[in-house]
């Protein structure tokens, strides 16, 4: 509780003013309405496609699957592509957006930077070549994403331990200085 004081003591002292209308109450109402529009986009998204489905008979195939209702009333085509291809594209696309937005924060955190992107730590360089050893070595890198991954990984412990060893000299050469 004191570091929250504390901070806010340090905010205001760097002219920083609180009241500017962005407390826990407007925070809550902007992830609600944000939620909504979330979900009302999925909701377009699921009616929207190749196949020309009705409105109707999209969401009665979803409401029959999450009923448990009896799903060999409906049309082998509509319960194929509805319940089978557009709903899972559209959950994944929700996790894949939450997942990157998650790494996103994180390493706004870690550097405490708003602005901070994938390339500063060679994140994407890394997953860059990681992806094209795949490409061009499949026998050797079975999956190309698990291999962007795993040189993306491997970027960031390097970048992470390269400063480590260099910080821990630079310390070591301040301290052997005379005062």
């Amino acid at each position: 509780m004191t570091e929250i004081a504390g901070s806010n003591e340090l905010l205001s002292d760097i002219g920083h003013d609180s009241s500017d209308g962005f407390d826990e109450g407007r925070k809550i109402v902007i992830l609600g309405i944000l939620f909504i529009l979330l979900f009302a986009t999925a909701a377009v998204a699921v009616v929207m496609g190749a196949y020309d489905i009705t409105i109707f008979d999209v969401y009665k195939t979803i409401f029959t699957h999450l009923t448990l209702g009896d799903i060999t009333e409906l049309p082998k085509l509509h319960n194929t592509v509805v319940w089978n291809l557009r709903v899972p594209r559209i959950l994944l696309d929700v996790l894949v957006g939450g997942a990157l937005a998650i790494a996103g924060a994180v390493f706004q955190g870690v550097f405490r930077n708003p602005l901070v992107e994938p390339y500063i730590l060679g994140v994407s360089s890394g997953a860059a070549f990681g992806a094209a050893l795949g490409i061009v070595f499949p026998a050797i890198f079975f999956s190309i994403q698990l291999s962007a991954f795993a040189f993306g990984s491997m970027a960031v412990a390097m970048a992470y331990f390269l400063a480590r060893v260099r910080g821990a000299r630079l310390r070591l050469s301040r301290s052997s200085l005379p005062a």
